[in-house]
């Protein structure tokens, strides 16, 4: 049973009104705060989201002579329409503020209110009465309702924001827990994760890392992480040791060929300032266990994240993406495999078998990725370029 069809079975119709009304308003304030934190990171980042930049799309066209845009009249448009875009956005973030804070006061007067019949005892049965005026709180299952509520959710991003702020929610609850009585069960949660803390605090030895596959926690000696991490980085048939840290070399080349292609006009000045980086680290290298096989070997992951040439990948994928759009080959994930699999008849003399690459991404000839690139480029820019003005630049740029 649900905390809000407690409260319906428990409790009078004007108490069901406003802790609906109190959920409701919960949502707008996590909504609120998911996008604040978004546009926040856009501006700090120099990022312009696509709705903004989409709204002022047809300005160009405005200019175009010929179908196209003289050189001189494009640099200044750029310019201008750069400085439009960091406006809007500037002010909705000053919106979201403002509706922020009116949120919040709304949501302190529904949480009064709400605490003020929960103390006057607002019932319509004796239930209450074992839940000692609903003090009771059910620790494990706001948690276990509060992930699957997440998990709604496609974005990553959204989801772990989401989990961050039932985590402060929850903590601030448990600072207040000297005036509420727990469950046993709740108590026993707590204890465990506890002495969970002490052990670990005293067993520095011991890391905490995530599985692979399959969303689970792994302990493991930070000994053993550190060996199984050397033995994949040692393989020098995959990798090569470097007498310097290479970021600045790096993040120079990805710089000047950003210029070369703002010059050549196949970005504007808003995507050269993005994809410019001036404050690059190198790539960090760490391991995933992989626990469905024997051993548990070590998954190796380069996050590239802040890396020299971070933004221009990023931007080089969103050209890329066409390649798999139509491919009946591409799976987005378990949940499209088992769709496009789920209808598929295996006859007594068939059997569905599956092939485990080791290294698959590393192993892929770099020339035979951008032989792909070339033989697949009408296809790549079937929707972006159709007049192939990137392709028409490609020589130039490399």
């Amino acid at each position: 049973m649900t905390i809000y069809k407690k409260i319906k079975e428990n409790y009078n119709k004007t108490t069901q009104r406003i802790t609906k009304q109190y959920s409701t308003c919960n949502k707008s304030m996590a909504s609120l705060k998911a996008s604040t934190s978004f546009l926040i990171k856009c501006k700090k980042v120099g990022i312009i989201p696509h709705f903004i930049s989409n709204s002022t799309s047809n300005i160009y066209n405005i200019f175009k002579i010929n179908k196209e845009i003289p050189p001189n009249i494009k640099r200044i448009l750029d310019k201008h329409v750069y400085h439009f875009h960091n406006k809007i956005l500037n002010l909705l973030i000053q919106q979201k503020h403002n509706t922020t804070h009116k949120t919040r006061v709304r949501q302190e007067k529904l949480q009064a209110q709400i605490t003020e019949l929960l103390q006057e005892g607002v019932v319509v049965s004796t239930r209450s009465q074992t839940c000692n005026n609903n003090k009771n709180i059910p620790l494990f299952d706001v948690i276990a309702e509060g992930e699957d509520c997440i998990k709604t959710n496609d974005d990553k991003e959204q989801q772990e924001t989401a989990r961050t702020q039932l985590v402060s929610i929850i903590d601030e609850h448990m600072k207040n827990k000297t005036t509420t009585t727990l469950h046993a069960r709740d108590k026993q949660i707590l204890s465990t994760v506890g002495r969970c803390r002490s052990f670990l605090k005293e067993n520095d030895d011991i890391i905490i890392v995530n599985a692979d596959k399959g969303g689970k926690i792994v302990a493991m000696y930070k000994k053993e992480y550190q060996t199984k991490m050397a033995t994949i980085v040692e393989d020098m048939c995959t990798y090569r040791r470097l007498k310097r840290d290479p970021p600045n070399i790096l993040q120079n080349k990805n710089n000047l060929l950003v210029e070369k292609l703002f010059k050549l006009g196949i970005i504007n000045e808003a995507e050269k300032y993005k994809l410019t980086n001036k404050t690059s680290t190198a790539p960090r290298l760490y391991g995933l266990p992989k626990i469905h096989k024997d051993g548990n070997p070590l998954r190796p992951i380069c996050s590239t994240i802040n890396s020299p040439a971070n933004g221009l990948c990023k931007y080089v994928v969103d050209i890329l993406k066409n390649l798999t759009v139509d491919s009946i080959y591409n799976v987005k994930d378990a949940k499209d495999f088992k769709t496009k699999i789920e209808n598929i008849k295996i006859n007594p003399d068939e059997v569905l078998i599956s092939f485990d690459v080791v290294s698959l991404f590393p192993s892929i000839p770099v020339n035979l990725a951008l032989n792909t690139i070339e033989d697949k480029w009408d296809t790549i820019t079937a929707h972006d370029d159709p007049e192939g003005a990137i392709y028409g630049h490609f020589d130039a740029v490399y």
